[in-house]
């Protein structure tokens, strides 16, 4: 006796596949018995070809199972926005292949961000243009260059930490507004630089282990933990080589090639919206 779909496996019901499941697992099945002349050996080709399948189901339902478990972050979303996050939850229709489906609704969608972009990109392109002031011409030139990150008290770090909030406004960088505070409370560039990279530690590393604790609790199934490790140590590697590159270019040429940056995406904004 062979068990197929939900009788075997199965999926959140916000996903409704039970019956797509059954189906596709009677069709795989009878391949295999026709490839396969002795059983065990069907039953192995069948399992080695569902099993990826249904693993791939499961993990999208396990996603949209978690948008159903925190419905209160879109109660405020405007209807459009709330439709198509609803409809993309799983990750397993996108854009493009809803656009086949419903080409009307995705133009809706579609119109409503473009709208969107064209009121935000006011307060992008003054966020832009202040940044780049702010960070090339004021904070970097006329900042004192005296203090290294070990100087940092409960003053500077919380007023370095009130200024990372800006980067809530479009077109604003978390790195540069952080870098730009530090640099007006005299560290040095490489200091600033150096503390903006740290300040971000914290929020990554308690994302990272919320992200790990569900992999180890989720009722999915089970994570890729030599996966995951190596691709952690990539990751670690590559980011240490890249931030020991960007301290050093910072030394050497300082940060006005970031304000000059900054002017320039300020006009490119101003020229497309304006």
């Amino acid at each position: 006796m062979v068990l197929l779909g939900d009788a075997a496996h199965t999926a959140h019901f916000s996903v409704g596949s039970g019956t797509k499941l059954a189906m596709e697992d009677a069709i795989a099945l009878s391949r295999a018995l026709e490839r396969h002349r002795e059983i065990p050996a069907a039953l192995a080709a069948y399992e080695a070809e569902r099993r990826p399948e249904v693993e791939s189901l499961q993990r999208a339902a396990q996603v949209s199972l978690e948008w159903f478990e925190t419905t209160e972050r879109y109660h405020r979303l405007e209807p459009v926005q709330f439709a198509m996050s609803l409809l993309t939850r799983s990750l397993r229709v996108t854009h493009e292949n809803l656009k086949v489906r419903d080409p009307r609704f995705v133009a809706t969608v579609d119109r409503w961000f473009a709208e969107k972009a064209v009121q935000q990109s006011g307060a992008a392109l003054l966020a832009s243009a202040a940044g780049g002031l702010l960070f090339g011409v004021i904070a970097d030139r006329y900042g004192r260059r005296e203090r290294n990150e070990y100087s940092v008290g409960w003053r500077d770090a919380m007023l370095i930490g009130c200024a990372q909030a800006l980067a809530l406004m479009p077109g604003t960088s978390r790195s540069g507004v952080t870098m730009t505070m530090a640099r007006t409370l005299g560290l040095t560039r490489e200091a600033a630089a150096r503390f903006s990279f740290l300040l971000a530690v914290p929020g990554i590393a308690m994302a990272g282990a919320y992200e790990f604790l569900k992999l180890a609790t989720g009722d999915g199934p089970p994570a890729d933990w030599g996966s995951i490790a190596l691709g952690m140590a990539v990751a670690a590697l590559t980011g240490y080589a890249c931030i020991a590159w960007l301290l050093r270019v910072i030394n050497r040429i300082g940060l006005a090639p970031f304000a000059i940056y900054r002017f320039v995406v300020a006009g490119l904004l101003f020229w497309l919206f304006a």
